[in-house]
């Protein structure tokens, strides 16, 4: 691929327009770096306790692959969309959650191929992009953020819609009349845990009914959010869904479950990094976008996604994330945007000689199937507030009623008591002051004993 200069296209629709957002905060949760090892069956499931006591709203796994003597960070995916019953190459550390803990897994042979890796960016011609970084790298190291709502700026959209291998389209109309800058896609397992969705097509359809396929795949636009899942194998009931990460990992299959829609802004001056350009087999595109300074791997947040042009039917203009590492094949159709970052640049790679954007076969069952040959990439990276910068107001004062304040910081609480003579009547009595300096629960009130009588 030749590396020279190119025109940025700026998409007006990507401008950062929400200066009045709310912040963005760094990760109630960030664990230490473990060492993972693929293709060892006995190292293959790593459980991290965040003991955070409720679910997650946002999840990055990453993934430190060093090449070189050069660290680079690949992310983790939702779902797998293979097995190992096929012996090409490929990658992905798969990972579910819940309220307490986060369980990943590593690819090893159960029954058949011993070809996947921890990260792969499709060595073996099925993409283009820096020829230094390849894989499937079988040895690295993985940890967890984990964001909870307190975290987030205010929601501007929370919906939910019940997806399985026979509900397997959906689009959900948001009214938005924006893109947001943030989506989140997760799906309740039966089993209490959630998966996160996917941003890209590795596999649209498997060559037997014996070979897995599963995942919810998403994009949006300033008005809807749609969803794909695939659909059992024809004439089968067999090996569709939304979460795969057995037969060569640990965590189980799932073929259905609830899937819970987040979308935020973000205040533009969390905004340190932003880029957009055009990808596609004809067009010359850089592969390797540099930062102007240094983005370290705690206090920033990389997001990479792919745009399909507005000219191509029927998703135009629709967003997707692009992947941290491939698990495509050429014994099926395939699309997506993979990449990987450094505290200084992110590496791209796409398709070769294909489209950059497939959705299709099994994947919705054949609606709102996408063909396109060229995207939009769109590169930002957000700084995180930190949590001790928030500040809450001084709390309102209630009526027959005393307070106790330890602080107006994140974390401080108030402590309310009702006079005596008055009862607790509604509210919270305790609240916290949340990252988003905003007092938690609903002010309470204090109601007469005397005057219970007139109440109906």
């Amino acid at each position: 691929m030749q590396r020279q200069t190119f025109i940025v296209h700026i998409l007006t629709s990507y401008q950062c327009l929400n200066a009045e957002a709310n912040l963005l905060y760094r990760p109630s949760f960030i664990s230490s770096w473990y060492g993972a090892t693929a293709q060892n069956q006995n190292l293959s499931l790593l459980v991290i306790n965040h003991n955070l006591g409720e679910y997650p709203v946002k999840f990055d796994v990453q993934v430190k692959i060093n090449e070189g003597g050069k660290d680079y960070i690949f992310s983790g995916l939702g779902s797998s969309q293979r097995d190992d019953d096929l012996s090409n190459d490929y990658g992905g550390v798969i990972y579910k959650y819940n309220d307490q803990h986060i369980e990943l897994s590593f690819p090893y042979s159960n029954n058949n191929a011993d070809t996947g890796g921890l990260a792969y960016t499709g060595s073996d011609n099925l993409y283009v992009g820096p020829t230094n970084l390849l894989g499937p790298y079988k040895e690295g190291h993985v940890r967890a953020r984990v964001w909870l709502a307190s975290d987030m700026p205010y929601n501007v959209l929370n919906t939910s819609v019940y997806m399985s291998e026979t509900t397997n389209y959906k689009e959900i109309t948001h009214e938005l009349g924006y893109y947001p800058d943030l989506v989140t896609v997760q799906t309740l397992l039966s089993n209490g845990y959630m998966s996160d969705g996917v941003g890209a097509v590795f596999m649209a359809s498997t060559p037997t009914m014996y070979n897995s396929l599963s995942g919810v795949l998403y994009g949006y636009d300033e008005s809807k959010i749609r969803l794909w899942v695939p659909t059992d194998y024809v004439g089968t009931t067999k090996n569709g869904g939304v979460f795969l990460a057995g037969d060569g990992y640990k965590l189980g299959i799932f073929k259905s479950g609830d899937v819970k829609i987040l979308a935020w802004n973000i205040q533009c001056s969390q905004q340190v990094f932003y880029k957009a350009f055009e990808v596609g087999d004809t067009i010359n595109h850089d592969d390797e976008i540099n930062f102007p300074c240094l983005y370290d791997w705690t206090n920033f947040l990389v997001s990479v996604q792919y745009k399909v042009p507005d000219e191509s039917s029927p998703n135009g203009g629709m967003v997707f994330n692009a992947a941290g590492t491939t698990q495509a094949n050429d014994r099926s159709k395939y699309g997506g945007v993979i990449y990987a970052y450094t505290e200084k640049e992110v590496l791209l790679w796409r398709p070769t000689n294909g489209p950059v954007v497939y959705i299709g076969d099994r994947w919705g069952n054949g609606i709102s199937n996408q063909i396109a040959n060229t995207a939009h990439v769109i590169i930002r990276v957000y700084h995180l507030r930190e949590a001790d910068d928030s500040e809450c107001l001084y709390p309102e004062t209630v009526g027959n009623a005393t307070l106790n304040v330890t602080g107006l910081r994140y974390g401080d609480s108030i402590e309310y008591t009702c006079k005596s003579g008055y009862s607790h009547g509604s509210g919270e009595l305790t609240r916290i002051c949340c990252r988003n300096g905003q007092w938690s629960g609903i002010v309470p009130t204090c109601k007469g004993k005397a005057l219970d009588k007139y109440e109906f």
